[in-house]
């Protein structure tokens, strides 16, 4: 993990990118589903999968809730 990497909640930005789209892929959701859920546009969302998000601290308390709520048990411990 590099200084530069934002961690919020103990969660990494990297986490919270494979946590996203981890969710994506097992939900089957679109991305513009996904942004609805977390309040966000599309456009965010994109960024901050791409990693260019200027805020990342903002999305992933947002992407941890998503995280607890759907994402299966088993799943939880491997991010």
């Amino acid at each position: 993990m590099t200084e530069d990497t934002k961690v919020v909640n103990g969660m990494s930005e990297e986490n919270a990118i494979e946590a996203l789209k981890r969710y994506r892929d097992e939900t089957g959701k679109s991305q513009s589903t996904i942004a609805k859920e977390l309040g966000l546009s599309s456009g965010a969302v994109s960024s901050f999968l791409s990693g260019n998000y200027k805020t990342p601290h903002t999305i992933i308390p947002k992407i941890e809730a998503v995280r607890l709520r759907y994402l299966p048990l088993k799943h939880r411990s491997l991010l």
